[in-house]
């Protein structure tokens, strides 16, 4: 039997690696859980940089938390994730901010979510060099069992609030997947997103949903 010390430290990165994303979108919990081992799985953890590229917005989340995996991650590229419909929006947006800081390295953005054209609008970076994908969706806060016979049923997608999203100074240079939900346009606005669509020749795939 082979004493998991003698294992070469690359290889055992790349076992710590594959496990940990195996079980996206809570590959950090995993790295948690594979981090008490031993030391020297630890050091491997804390060490191997793709683990920490994943990063969600979520309720009661200390916006400092996201601090030590930004720097984990080391340069790569990084996917943002804001699905967590009890997410508040002023506490999205104060996560947010500190993602922001390493936006030059986002490539995936996900926001599906009651706030979701406000924090497109407001807190999302207009220029965002790297991303690849953006995915913008509305929904709707989630009512108890207990109290929706109280209530009228909701439409799955509620309208997006008028929000001006400033598509003229938006850079987005390696967009090659666009998705919108629910998104509502002035006659301006439009104007301004057929001339984002024309500057991102990158773009491979638009879907425009209502």
């Amino acid at each position: 039997m082979t004493d998991i010390h003698c294992i070469p430290s690359e290889l055992l990165s790349y076992v710590v690696e594959l496990a940990c994303l195996a079980d996206a979108p809570s590959q950090t919990r995993t790295a948690a859980v594979l981090g008490r081992v031993s030391k020297l799985w630890r050091e491997t953890v804390v060490s191997t940089p793709a683990i920490w590229t994943d990063f969600h917005v979520s309720k009661g989340r200390d916006p400092k938390s996201f601090e030590a995996p930004l720097l984990r991650s080391g340069g790569l590229l990084v996917d943002v994730h804001v699905v967590d419909e009890a997410t508040k929006l002023n506490a999205a947006r104060e996560q947010l901010k500190v993602l922001a800081e390493h936006s030059s390295r986002w490539r995936n953005v996900e926001i599906s979510h009651p706030d979701a054209f406000a924090l497109l609008a407001n807190t999302t970076p207009q220029v965002l060099p790297k991303l690849q994908s953006l995915v913008v969706k509305t929904t709707f806060r989630r009512v108890s069992p207990e109290l929706m016979y109280f209530y009228e049923p909701l439409p799955e997608y509620p309208a997006a609030p008028d929000l001006p999203l400033d598509w003229k100074n938006r850079m987005y240079p390696s967009l090659r997947y666009l998705d919108l939900c629910d998104i509502e346009a002035k006659p301006q606005d439009t104007e301004d997103f057929l001339d984002f669509l024309e500057a991102h020749s990158s773009l491979e795939r638009l879907v425009l949903k209502k």
